[in-house]
This record gives C-alpha cells, sequence and structure tokens, in this order.
C-alpha cells in the first residue's frame, strides 16, 4: 500500500493581520457541524479547550519563522495567510497554512486553499510536510528548497525552475491539498490520501506517468462526493495536470468496492474509466478501464 496521509479536521484557527495574530477558538462548533456523534473528537476538543497556550505559541513560533525567513517571499503576502490548529499531540502541534481570500487579499472569499502543513515541536524543531511522498522533513530544508526556487525564478527572467524531482513540486502539493479540501469541507468527509505505483497494473499507461493517487474516502457525506461525475473529473484533472508523474486517480469508499477511477487519456483528457469484469489475475488492466464488481 502506498504512503498514507491523514487529514483531521479543523479544530481551531488563527488569523494573521498587519498588527501580528489573534487566536479565537472555534473548536465545539467545528465539531458538532462536522461528527457530533465522535466521542473520541469530543474529548479531543476539551483537552484541546485546556491547551490554547500551547497551541497559540505553537502558531506564534510558526508564523515568526515563516515571516522572518521569508518562506512564501514571491507567493503569498504574509498578511494573507490563515494558520489553522489541526491537532494536539504529546510532542508536538499540527498546523495547517491557507490563503486568505477576501479585503486586501486577492481571491474567492469563499475559499481559504490550503498551502502547506506543518508540526511545531518546539522553537528550534519545525517539520513541513511533503505531502507527494507523504513524509514531514526538517523546516530548514523545505525552506532551502524554497529560496533555492525562488532564486532561480529570479534569474530565469520568472520562469518557475523548481530544484527538486518534478513530482515534488510544489504545484503538485498544493494541487493535492487543495483536492483533499475540496472533498472534505462542508461534506461531513475524510480523504486519506495513498500515492502507488501502476506500472505493474496496467497496459498501455502513459509511460512518463507511473503513479497514481487514490483517495479513500469517510464519513457520512462520502455518497455525495462519489455521485458527483463532474467534481471527481475536475479534481482528477486538476492533479494530473499539476503532477508531472501522475496519470491515474482513484476514488473508493472505505470498507466497500465503490471504486472510480479517472485517468489521462491524452490530449489533455481526464475521463472516467470503462468498466470491465475482473480479469484472470495474472492479466494486466488495458489502459482506459476499471474493474467493477
Amino acid at each position: 500500500m502506498g504512503d498514507r496521509i491523514r487529514t483531521i479536521g479543523l479544530i481551531s484557527s488563527v488569523m494573521l493581520g498587519m498588527g501580528g495574530f489573534s487566536f479565537f477558538d472555534a473548536t465545539s462548533q467545528a465539531v458538532a457541524q462536522s461528527s457530533p456523534q465522535n466521542s473520541f473528537v469530543s474529548s479531543f476538543v476539551t483537552s484541546l479547550n485546556t491547551s490554547n497556550s500551547q497551541t497559540g505559541q505553537a502558531i506564534a513560533i510558526l508564523s515568526d519563522r515563516i515571516r522572518r525567513d521569508g518562506f512564501y517571499q514571491g507567493r503569498f503576502r504574509h498578511e494573507c495567510l490563515v494558520f489553522q490548529v489541526e491537532g494536539v499531540e504529546t510532542n508536538y502541534v499540527s498546523v495547517a497554512v491557507r490563503e486568505k481570500h477576501g479585503g486586501s487579499c486577492p481571491g474567492d472569499p469563499n475559499t481559504s486553499p490550503q498551502i502547506d502543513r506543518f508540526r511545531v515541536v518546539n522553537t528550534s524543531d519545525i517539520l513541513w510536510l511533503d505531502l507527494p511522498r507523504g513524509e514531514f522533513i526538517p523546516y530548514e530544508q523545505a525552506r532551502s528548497t524554497s529560496i533555492s526556487s525562488l532564486k532561480q525564478r529570479e534569474l530565469r527572467s520568472g520562469f518557475a525552475i523548481v530544484q527538486r524531482n518534478a513530482e515534488d513540486s510544489r504545484a503538485c502539493m498544493t494541487a493535492l491539498q487543495t483536492v483533499q479540501s475540496q472533498l472534505e469541507l462542508g461534506r461531513n468527509a475524510i480523504a486519506e490520501v495513498y500515492k502507488n505505483d501502476i506500472s505493474n497494473q496496467f497496459d498501455g499507461y502513459p509511460q512518463l506517468r507511473p503513479f497514481s493517487y487514490n483517495f479513500r474516502l469517510k464519513g457520512s457525506g462520502v455518497d455525495a462526493v462519489m455521485s458527483s461525475n463532474q467534481l471527481l473529473a475536475s479534481v482528477s484533472k486538476r492533479i494530473i495536470e499539476a503532477c508531472p508523474q501522475v496519470s491515474l486517480v482513484q476514488f473508493n469508499v472505505a470498507e466497500t468496492d465503490w471504486v472510480r477511477t479517472y485517468g489521462d487519456l491524452g490530449n489533455r483528457k481526464v475521463e472516467e474509466f470503462e468498466c470491465i469484469e475482473p480479469p484472470i489475475s495474472t492479466q494486466k488492466i488495458r489502459w482506459g478501464q476499471q474493474v467493477c464488481l
């Protein structure tokens, strides 16, 4: 099974303005709307409410480092960032960074795409989620990559030259995070993301794109997600266009055989695959087909 990436629902938020940051607790309301039946989440909220100083400190540490280091220089203004606490563990606080839209910040005020995810351990130990790989790496390593990319962009007259494997590009990461948010927010659904090698599964797949991203869906809102061909086709196209090594995006409902598969059929066409009966176990599936039970 591929690398697992788990999104925890919105628990609390910190909005950044020109004068610094202000912390406001949105825990009880968010949980009541998203999963009122979940006793674990309820107990988690209780513990989080008693640790606002810890979460506030984590936000302040991360915000200060990002502002001081120019982590998003040339991409996002600092006052147009939103910091959201996603979870509190024994030894770290999980924080998501999103774009703030509206007012002096460009973009649709009804949207707030996620940019990055961090773990704040202490004042000197911050980790950044390398989403395509599904692993956290040291902040300084991520910062070095960001600065290198910015310098190359300046040197190449505005052309973004990213000093990483193409699959690890920020465009791919941002697309994955945005799609994950689209599938989850307001839908009472949780999307777990796995990366898989499809080269041994299909005949005729695009040779330079041997990977897929698979979204495993849970929650009472998954029926609405899985029933929307327009939504699934749109988000699949977004991922495939942003991730140079990916040619297939698959969605399935956890603990069921309900699967929908979308792939690159050439000429910028991303469409759902045709259903077929299960093949002989040793037989590869032809590109453009999916097994439907």
